[in-house]
C-alpha cells in the first residue's frame, strides 16, 4: 500500500529545532514521492478549546474536515517540543477536537474499542532538558500522545526525543541526521 501521510506541526517559532525536524521530513517525503500533507496548528490559527457544543458531539465542519484527512493517510507524523512534560496545549486542544467517539473510538459493552486501526503515528519531539534527564524520562513525556491517545484510538506509534538546549550548536548539526534516520525507519514499516 502507498504511504500517504498526514504531519501534525505544533511549534510557534519558524527557527525552531521542531522547524528543522519538519523541513528535513517534507524533503525526505518529497524524494521518495511520497503523497504528504502538513497541518501547521499555529499558521492555521486553529483554536484548541473543546466548546460545549462539541462536547454534545456536534463536530464542526473544521473538525470534520481535518478528521477526513486523518481518514484518508494511513500514516501520521507529529513534531512538537516538549513544555512541561507534555505536548503544547494546541496539540493537546487537537487531539481534544478531533479524536471524537465515533470518529476515533467507540465503546462496545463497556468497552473501548480504537477505530483507526490501520494507522501507524511517529512521534518526533523535542526537549529543552538536559539529555541526562531525557535518558530516564523520554517515555514519559510522549506517553500522553503515543498511549493514552493514540494507543486507544488503534493507532500504533512510535516516538522519539531529539536534542537538549544546553547544547544547541552541537545538536543542529546532528538533528537532520536524526530525522533522516527515524522518519526512513517509519516509511519502512
Amino acid at each position: 500500500m502507498k504511504s500517504k501521510i498526514l504531519i501534525v506541526y505544533s511549534h510557534p517559532d519558524k527557527e525552531s529545532y521542531n522547524k528543522e525536524i519538519l523541513t528535513k521530513t517534507t524533503e525526505i517525503l518529497k524524494k521518495q514521492k511520497i503523497d504528504y500533507q502538513v497541518l501547521d496548528l499555529y499558521k492555521m490559527k486553529f483554536n484548541p478549546i473543546l466548546g460545549k457544543e462539541e462536547l454534545n458531539r456536534e463536530t464542526s465542519n473544521e473538525i470534520k474536515k481535518i478528521q477526513e484527512k486523518i481518514k484518508e493517510s494511513n500514516k501520521l507524523i507529529f513534531i512538537y517540543p516538549i513544555w512541561w512534560g507534555t505536548m503544547p496545549a494546541i496539540l493537546k486542544g487537537f487531539c481534544d477536537r478531533v479524536f471524537t467517539p465515533g470518529f476515533a473510538y467507540k465503546y462496545v459493552n463497556s468497552i473501548p474499542r480504537g477505530l483507526l486501526k490501520n494507522k501507524k503515528a511517529l512521534v518526533l519531539t523535542t526537549s529543552g532538558a538536559p539529555k541526562i534527564y531525557n535518558l530516564f524520562t523520554c517515555n514519559k513525556f510522549t506517553k500522553g500522545l503515543t498511549k493514552n491517545i493514540l494507543s486507544f484510538c488503534g493507532i500504533a506509534s512510535s516516538s522519539y526525543i531529539f536534542g537538549s538546549a544546553l547544547n544547541i550548536e552541537k545538536d543542529k548539526l546532528n538533528i537532520q541526521k536524526f530525522t533522516e534516520k527515524k522518519v526512513n525507519k517509519f516509511l519502512r514499516k
